[in-house]
């Protein structure tokens, strides 16, 4: 029972998790990357002035070169190994709270049981927005060599403090599978 109990609770918090989207091109040798640059503007953004702004194209331009300096790459003015690309794009989702009349059946030894339970209040529907963030690495010939893409709520109100904290969490998250294994 504690072991169906932990599995189940794994199970739900892995499924509330959201992944990493990455594609490659299988074949390249990304150990040969020494040197970088990150291009200044998006290459697609989102109409939404939330992330259609200077500061958060600033912001995700310092992140991103944080971050691949801290992989070890060196940025280059001139002729980098490779070019960063990054797409910002607000994604609406419809979320609703589960609310409704669930069935459940159970069996053990020599019994067996159905089970049903309902909630009074009645579902509700409501619309949320992601910040998804592309990272893009290209070759010198502007050859796609690397993507990831992950999307992370983006609330209202928000502030500098939580932007840069989405922005720093949504790379770090991504360039955990750069480069591919």
């Amino acid at each position: 029972m504690k072991l169906s109990f932990i599995a189940l609770t794994c199970l739900l918090l892995s499924a509330c998790a959201s992944s990493v989207d990455v594609d490659y091109r299988s074949g390249f040798d990304f150990s040969q990357i020494k040197t970088f640059q990150v291009q200044d503007t998006p290459v697609n953004t989102s109409k939404d002035t939330r992330v259609n702004n200077p500061f958060m194209q600033q912001r995700t331009v310092e992140t991103l070169k944080a971050a691949f300096k801290t992989k070890g790459y060196s940025l280059s003015p001139g002729q980098p190994d490779v070019i960063i690309k990054y797409h910002l794009d607000i994604k609406q989702e419809v979320e609703s709270d589960g609310s409704g009349v669930f069935f459940g059946f159970g069996t053990s030894t020599y019994n067996s049981a159905l089970g049903m339970s309902y909630n009074v209040g009645g579902p509700s529907v409501a619309s949320v927005d992601d910040l998804v963030l592309t990272i893009d690495v290209l070759d010198r010939q502007n050859a796609l060599l690397w993507r990831g893409s992950l999307g992370r709520r983006l609330y209202a109100g928000s502030t500098p403090a939580t932007n840069n904290r989405l922005i720093q969490e949504l790379v770090t998250e991504i360039l955990k599978r750069y480069p591919p294994r």
